[in-house]
């Protein structure tokens, strides 16, 4: 066509065109120019991740102890790129389903104990960046402890001319006691009891009793005070 007015571009269209002078000159090589035509409205909106929670494996999900492997799952509200996360202070992978992103890491010795810290850093396909996640949205959270606790019994083993009404007590107060009157071994025997009044001596006992925290720490070995009572005048 020969031009004679503006050219109307609606959408991907490469233009070709080259000049004519008077004298038949022409213009060699000829233009080509490429329009590409994208309508599409910018992605601006960041992302954001709910619902976000976290749990252990232990019996008491909101309880950590070494060796136990703690949980955080999350939820993007639009596809994002794989999310850098951190939990306990370790950078740890992360894999999904769709917009749902799970997370592990297993307890070690040399985790500071206390409440376990977390962050999920996150972005968008368009580079949107979401405001980094360090908190549940549920209340969740796991406690890590990794420290046993002990016990103690008093009075202590000994040898008394009277009964004696035994105590037993932990370093830990939630902690469960466990022990036994019978020489058995209180982490294992059937016939163990759960501490939760004073134990009555009246005759030659050995105790055997030992303490287990909320994380399901135990004490070991286990105490073993041997009381003799000699009521002989």
């Amino acid at each position: 066509q020969i031009y004679s007015e503006t050219i109307s571009i609606t959408t991907n269209t490469t233009l070709k065109f080259y000049a004519v002078d008077a004298a038949g000159n022409a213009e060699s090589p000829f233009n080509s120019v490429l329009y590409t035509i994208d309508k599409t409205i910018p992605d601006t909106i960041s992302p954001t991740l709910s619902p976000v929670h976290i749990q252990s494996n232990n019996a008491v999900t909101s309880k950590a102890k070494v060796g136990d492997t703690v949980t955080l799952t999350f939820t993007s509200s639009e596809t994002i790129n794989t999310p850098t996360v951190t939990i306990a202070g370790h950078t740890v992978s992360a894999t999904n389903s769709g917009n749902d992103w799970t997370a592990t890491y297993v307890m070690v010795s040399g985790d500071t104990e206390g409440i376990v810290q977390f962050s999920i850093s996150f972005s968008d396909l368009a580079l949107n960046a979401g405001t980094t996640v360090s908190s549940t949205t549920d209340g969740s959270l796991v406690t890590f402890d990794k420290a046993a606790p002990t016990s103690s019994a008093s009075p202590a083993g000994g040898t008394y001319n009277t009964d004696q009404l035994v105590t037993l007590s932990s370093t830990d107060g939630s902690a469960t006691i466990y022990y036994t009157t019978d020489e058995t071994d209180p982490t294992t025997s059937g016939t163990r009891q759960i501490y939760s009044e004073t134990i009555s001596i009246t005759t030659n006992t050995t105790l055997k009793f030992y303490a287990v925290d909320a994380a399901g720490n135990a004490e070991s070995p286990f105490n073993s005070v041997l009381y003799t009572i000699d009521k002989t005048i």
